[in-house]
């Protein structure tokens, strides 16, 4: 679980499961990119835009590529309208070489994003597809613990 701290998406809360590796590289108080990890494309996707930007721009100055291309700020916002229309976010061996992870945001009753759940696992066992197994109950966590917070869908307001 993750909230976004001072510095960016900040890791809160972590649970490994009976089967997982540990991974030291991602401790709680571990401040995530927003272009490169799940957890933090999903702040990118559903904080405002006049917030989000600079830190966007930011982190392309400073990284120059992802994945070995340079980075254009409409492709940024391209990813971003195709996370919020599927509701989750992933990276696939961008943060951690053999990892992948998928990231749901947690609403709060003004609709704002207040914490994320981010889930990963072994390339090449994790399907983390938008549409795969594992996120659909993830999808159903976020939306879950958003409703919790007073967060209602916008077609019933």
């Amino acid at each position: 679980m993750g909230v976004w701290g001072n510095r960016g998406p900040t890791i809160v809360n972590r649970v490994d499961g009976p089967y997982s590796q540990k991974i030291f590289d991602l401790r709680i108080g571990s401040v995530l990119p927003l272009l490169t990890s799940a957890q933090g494309k999903n702040f990118a996707a559903h904080l405002p835009l006049s917030f989000i930007e600079p830190f966007i721009v930011e982190e392309i100055e400073k990284q120059g590529s992802i994945n070995g291309r340079p980075v254009a700020l409409s492709d940024v916002y391209d990813m971003l309208d195709n996370i919020r229309a599927n509701g989750v976010s992933n990276s696939r061996g961008q943060l951690l070489s053999d990892f992948t992870s998928l990231s749901v945001p947690i609403f709060d009753f003004s609709n704002m994003i207040y914490a994320g759940i981010t889930i990963m696992g072994k390339m090449d066992v994790f399907d983390d597809r938008m549409d795969a197994k594992p996120a659909k109950p993830l999808k159903e966590a976020g939306r879950k613990l958003s409703e919790l917070g007073g967060w209602k869908p916008k077609d019933n307001n």
